[in-house]
């Protein structure tokens, strides 16, 4: 999604009335540790580790979509290899719609001084499961998974069954803020999810997951550390889309060359 331009321009058309109010440097939540965590590949035998980490830091950005200075939505975009095999990649473009509201369950909530605090000084994201997708690269070219927000235990599997997928409550969401990362005291963002869609290993077709797989609802978490960036002035969504595939293309003809070499 972040390569081909018609998909680019899409995705930008879709999102350019927006108007960026802040953006941060996303990355692993502590040096060698996994920003996204695929535990049911590594089971299945399709990856080398759980752990996936950025090639370069990914950009996490607050979005305003109707010009009233509140965030609406939040996108994170960046490029993820395997831990143990470089060449399993996955393109990383995904959306979550905001929660207002919120006050089901958080993760690590002792690492913002305890659960009404991190409700207080918290924000939470529904996962937009139409526009969040994990596009494969180099072994994993042809897979794209896309994400939905997951339950956490085998009784809200069947409330998340009962809704199509559409879990209207899940137990998790998405959460931004000071501790949020589920791991420590940095401003962070997580989220725990499954997926569907078609998973490609060297060319053949090894999964289609659907959102009945349990064992894929269970096994898919990000855990992030997130830096403040200076966001450019006018700043839309067409333009930072661009710019993530811009360095996009960059790191993966870089690896390409390495390769090579």
């Amino acid at each position: 999604m972040l390569v081909t331009g018609s998909t680019l321009l899409g995705a930008a058309g879709q999102a350019d009335a927006a108007s960026a109010l802040r953006s941060y440097q996303a990355d692993e939540y502590k040096d060698g540790q996994h920003a996204v965590w695929l535990h049911g590949l590594k089971n299945a035998g399709y990856a080398a580790s759980s752990d996936f980490l950025f090639d370069t830091p990914g950009m996490l950005t607050e979005w305003d979509a109707d010009d009233d200075g509140d965030v609406d939505y939040i996108q994170l975009m960046g490029t993820e290899s395997n831990k143990g095999n470089s060449n399993q990649i996955f393109d990383l473009d995904l959306k979550f719609d905001i929660i207002d509201g919120w006050t089901g369950g958080t993760k690590g909530a002792s690492h913002a001084g305890g659960r009404q605090n991190a409700l207080t000084n918290w924000d939470f994201y529904s996962i937009d499961t139409d526009n969040s997708t994990l596009i494969g690269q180099g072994e994993y070219a042809g897979s794209e998974l896309q994400l939905f927000n997951r339950a956490s235990s085998e009784n809200t599997y069947q409330k998340h069954l009962d809704n199509n997928g559409g879990d209207p409550n899940p137990t998790y969401v998405g959460q931004l803020g000071e501790g949020a990362n589920d791991k420590d005291k940095d401003l962070g963002f997580s989220v725990w999810f499954g997926y569907t869609g078609e998973m490609y290993v060297n060319g053949t077709l090894v999964e289609t997951y659907t959102v009945d797989d349990h064992k894929n609802l269970t096994k898919s978490d990000i855990n992030l550390d997130l830096e403040p960036k200076s966001v450019p002035e006018p700043a839309s969504a067409a333009g930072l889309m661009v710019l993530a595939g811009v360095a996009t293309v960059a790191r993966r003809r870089q690896k390409g060359n390495q390769a090579e070499a």
